[in-house]
Parts: C-alpha cells; structure tokens; sequence
C-alpha cells in the first residue's frame, strides 16, 4: 500500500478537500502542517515551490486540484464510467470557478474595484451558481450531486463552499437553498468524515 505525507499550512484552505477524501476513504496519512516561519528555507524542497502538496511513496507532487483529482480516482469517486467522469469534472469546475470569483475578491486590495467585484459575486455570480445546484440536486433525486452516492462533486461541493456556509453571509442563506441545505449535511454527517470534523485544528481559514 502507498504511504502518504500531505504538507501545507496550519489551515483549511486549499489542503482540506484531500484531507476530506482521505478521511471519507479511511486512508492513513501523515498531515504535515507547515510553520509559515520555516516556509522561505522549505519552500526549494516542495515541487514548484508551492503547497499544498503530496508525497506518494516519497515523490512529491504539487498542484491542489490534480492532487484531489488524484485521490478521487484512487478512492473510486469519479464515478462508475467515463460519462459519470465528465459530468463531475464538469460540475466540479463550476465550483472552482464561482469560488475562485471568491477568492479574488477576499485578496482584492483595491477598495473601489473590490467594491465592483463584490457586488457582481453577490448579484450575479453566487446567485446563478446557487440556483444551478440547486436544479443540479433535485433532478438528480438522490441526495448526491452525480448518480446514487458520494463522489469527487459531493466533496467538491461541501469543501468549496463550506468557510462561506459557515460564516454571517452564507449561513442566512441556507434557508432558501433547501438541496444545498440537505446536501451540506448528509456529507458532514457521513460516520467517517464527521470524526474528521469533530477533531480537525480550529483555524482561521
């Protein structure tokens, strides 16, 4: 069996949807979570320079996205033929855009275009995004974003969104998005990764 080290922050951010699916597949790993104050003499050491990323069996890769896609096929969750496969890459790239829509606009730094970017998110981007899913989950009729159980999506789904589900903004929202709503806790309440998250570190983000 392969060993695995996952190395990033003491947070959430970009590492929690491999640490989801590792918890979801009962796979052992170790979860090397870096000082920020040691990362400038680390960073040579980490493919590309950047974190996330994991070690399989001592070789490193980088890049949060190939590395979840990764895990998801290595745990059986893209599906069971390569058009259920399609349909969750698709679905998952239309969680990375809206949440990278996200992103931009919590690191803007310019005040007046962050002000235009905001109001897009909230008026347009979110909106749409939220209504799509929402169709998404009940004609799917199963409680699962692909298919009749939990796959790459449904991980996608609850992670992209969780920080923001859970914060003032979000949460008043959930009333109104009863699939999204019922969807975000059939995942946190799946046995296994609900131990993850009763005992993963409290972090900012």
């Amino acid at each position: 069996m392969s060993t695995f080290k996952l190395h990033y922050f003491d947070l959430k951010g970009r590492a929690e949807m491999a640490r989801l699916l590792f918890a979801y597949a009962k796979v052992k790993y170790e979860d090397v979570r870096i000082d920020r104050a040691k990362w400038p003499e680390l960073k040579e050491s980490a493919p590309g320079g950047t974190v996330p990323y994991l070690e399989v069996d001592g070789q490193g890769f980088g890049q949060s996205m190939a590395l979840n896609r990764y895990l998801a096929r290595k745990f059986g969750l893209m599906g069971s033929d390569e058009i259920s496969g399609l349909a969750i890459d698709e679905f998952v790239e239309d969680v990375v855009e809206c949440r990278s829509a996200m992103i931009a606009v919590f690191f803007e730094k310019d005040e007046a275009r962050k002000a235009t970017m905001g109001k897009k998110l909230k008026e347009e981007t979110l909106p749409n995004f939220m209504k799509k899913c929402e169709a998404k989950l009940t004609k799917n009729g199963t409680g699962w974003v692909i298919g009749k159980s939990l796959t790459f999506a449904d991980i996608v789904l609850f992670d992209g969104f969780d920080m923001f589900f859970s914060g003032p903004e979000g949460a008043p929202m959930l009333p109104k998005l009863p699939q999204i709503a019922a969807h975000r806790t059939r995942v946190s309440t799946i046995p296994q990764i609900k131990a993850w998250l009763d005992v993963r570190p409290k972090t900012s983000m």
